[in-house]
């Protein structure tokens, strides 16, 4: 979070999982704690690292666990904040931080490909969580050397809106998409990079392997079938290199519904 100041000019607190989990504390100022434990979602363990591009061989960071999955990562960020949460603890009989999430491993379904080799192969649309009111679904998505990459779908009373994480172009999204009223889609301007000095061959196959160029994202909506298209994790982010104008003109070819400029705390209707 930025701490950018809110409607009311209130400078907003970081309370994001990391802040939650550091000291685990209770009710606050502002009432936006987490007081309960919450859930996290998210992929399990890579299993193992692709070779990489080239012929020399990469450096591997943590060789004897190069590819922790979601129970990891916040397992191995208290073990780094561990000081300040056993300071808190022993202050303020904050909670113990272990307690407070609760990590759900997400189970792909048999797909018969080798992760390595073939990391989004054609398949239909999986559960990932189902609490009654909100449904999440996801498919396996191709982002560069990356295994699982997801891209997730939200049903819920008011609509449903997908989510493309990063990812090249992938029929598997549309297959998620289908039926939903948004699709929230990355983006990025391989022109602009190509156009631009220093930019090695192999760090723009990366990007072009691993993301979505502007011009070739509103017929992914199109075939989606979704009325609106909100384009996020714009690639340069920074306006004054390519404007919302560019972005907006060059997504909208091949498809008929509204373009939408992603932008912090931004509010769009489902329908």
């Amino acid at each position: 979070m930025s701490g950018r100041p809110d409607r009311r000019g209130r400078r907003a607190a970081p309370h994001d999982a990391s802040s939650v989990l550091l000291a685990a504390h209770g009710p606050n100022d502002v009432g936006d704690a987490v007081p309960t434990p919450f859930a996290v979602h998210g992929p399990g363990p890579a299993g193992a690292l692709p070779p990489g591009h080239g012929s020399t061989t990469p450096p591997t960071v943590a060789p004897a666990e190069p590819t922790p999955g979601t129970r990891e990562l916040p397992l191995k960020s208290l073990e780094a904040t561990a000081y300040s949460s056993n300071i808190f603890n022993r202050e303020s009989g904050a909670a113990d931080p272990r307690t407070r999430v609760r990590v759900h491993e997400i189970d792909i379904p048999p797909v018969g490909a080798d992760p390595l080799s073939d990391r989004a192969p054609d398949m239909e649309p999986f559960s990932v969580m189902d609490d009654g009111t909100v449904r999440v679904s996801a498919i396996l998505v191709p982002h560069g050397l990356v295994s699982p990459s997801f891209a997730y779908r939200f049903d819920t009373p008011d609509g449903s809106v997908v989510f493309s994480g990063d990812t090249a172009p992938s029929d598997n999204l549309v297959r998620l998409v289908h039926g939903a009223d948004v699709l929230v889609h990355e983006v990025i301007d391989l022109d602009f990079y190509r156009r631009s000095c220093g930019y090695s061959p192999a760090l723009l196959r990366h990007f072009a392997e691993a993301h979505t160029d502007v011009a070739g994202v509103g017929p992914i909506a199109e075939r989606s079938g979704v009325s609106t298209l909100v384009l996020n994790h714009l690639v340069p982010a920074d306006a004054f290199l390519v404007s919302d104008a560019s972005w907006r003109r060059r997504a909208q070819k091949g498809f008929s519904g509204r373009v939408v400029i992603g932008g912090d705390l931004a509010r769009i209707p489902l329908r």
